[in-house]
């Protein structure tokens, strides 16, 4: 049994997510210095699953807000070691614009769940509650941008040359995902618009970027984030 102490106001959460998008039956509200014993940890990304002594439940907790964590999350160093990657791997697609590496990383920032890691639809959650909840089960969405559907899983086995749909696992692979972050922006593989439509030389438009992957699917938030990437470019 291991302690952990909040070093800031902030919150027990149901879901391992900005506490903006919780509902207030989703969140108990945690002074600072208020500590918990907790049996058992898990980590999920920038948050940590952990089930508390005498019966307090099930939450997570965002890792930054808590000492006592064993997890560790991505430090500085290597979130720009994979910004770095993003760019170099868009620079090999032709999308050499700085506003065009902005908008790819606010995308793989977003659709990891903000850790800069491949991960797994839900991750969070077990592979069980997938399989019953997930109607495209075993094809729900993996890697740095969220690869969903039996159909896309066969257009990069094609393009990749891997057999990705007895395999859905290997999209896992950094290599892999990265690969796939890029090339779907630059080709419009995803939804037939490709970034160049919306973010090239004469214009830059962050909103409707979003188009190139889930429609129009928090498209503010991420245009709010690729404008904060834009500015710490070099």
């Amino acid at each position: 049994m291991k302690k952990i102490t909040a070093t800031a106001h902030t919150k027990l959460k149901k879901r391992p997510v900005d506490s903006i998008q919780l509902l207030s039956e989703e969140f108990l509200p945690v002074p600072k210095g208020k500590y918990y014993f907790v049996t058992k940890s898990e980590a999920a990304g920038n948050h940590t699953k952990v089930t508390l002594s005498h019966g307090a439940g099930t939450w997570f907790v965002f890792n930054d807000d808590w000492d006592g964590l064993r997890q560790s999350k991505l430090s500085k160093v290597d979130q720009n070691d994979i910004i770095n990657s993003i760019r170099k791997s868009a620079n090999s697609f032709g999308l050499t614009l700085k506003t065009q590496h902005a908008y790819i990383i606010a995308t793989a920032f977003w659709e990891t769940g903000r850790t800069f890691q491949p991960v797994k639809e839900a991750y969070w959650l077990s592979e069980s509650w997938r399989r019953s909840n997930l109607r495209y089960f075993p094809y729900y969405g993996r890697g740095y941008v969220q690869l969903t559907w039996k159909f896309n899983y066969e257009k990069y086995s094609k393009i990749l040359r891997l057999d990705l749909v007895n395999n859905p696992d290997k999209v896992m692979e950094p290599d892999i995902s990265m690969f796939i972050l890029c090339h779907g922006f630059k080709h419009g593989v995803f939804t037939g618009h490709s970034l160049e439509k919306h973010v090239n030389g004469k214009k830059t438009d962050f909103l409707n970027a979003r188009r190139c992957i889930n429609g129009v699917d928090k498209r503010r938030e991420i245009a709010a984030l690729a404008n904060s990437y834009l500015k710490k470019l070099n």
